[in-house]
């Protein structure tokens, strides 16, 4: 029953499976790396930005077909997701949030190595990227 409906697929099956993990990648992405680094988003704000990402994502790419690469949409997707969540935060705030308790049974010193070992994974990522590409 499928197989009609992806050999109409412009690009083919792969190009198809990546524009629909557009669908639900994005805002989850969107809400995890938010949450991470911005202490004020609010759980409302994250619920909210899941359902306009969502929407946003499928209305452009398989109702309006804008004439952008999915991966653009992406993008433009994530920094919308963003917005709603710190506009939304800002009206609900964060009820509950999250303190980090250091309670002593793991030693969290940090290793001595951590920054000479981050910067050569840095560059030689860029290395790699730069000779293959």
């Amino acid at each position: 029953m499928i197989a009609p409906l992806v050999a109409k697929a412009p690009e083919g099956l792969y190009q198809l499976l990546q524009q629909l993990n557009g669908i639900f990648f994005i805002p989850i992405a969107s809400i995890l790396i938010g949450g991470f680094f911005i202490k004020s988003i609010s759980a409302t704000g994250a619920k909210v930005a899941v359902f306009t990402g969502l929407l946003f994502y499928i209305l452009t790419t398989f109702v309006l077909k804008i004439d952008l690469h999915f991966i653009h949409i992406w993008g433009i997707e994530f920094v919308l997701n963003i917005l709603v969540m710190l506009g939304v935060s800002y009206f609900y705030k964060n009820e509950n949030p999250y303190t980090p308790v250091h309670t002593g049974e793991v030693d969290i010193t940090p290793w001595k190595y951590t920054k000479p070992v981050s910067i050569f994974l840095v560059i030689t990522t860029i290395l790699v990227y730069y000779l293959l590409s």
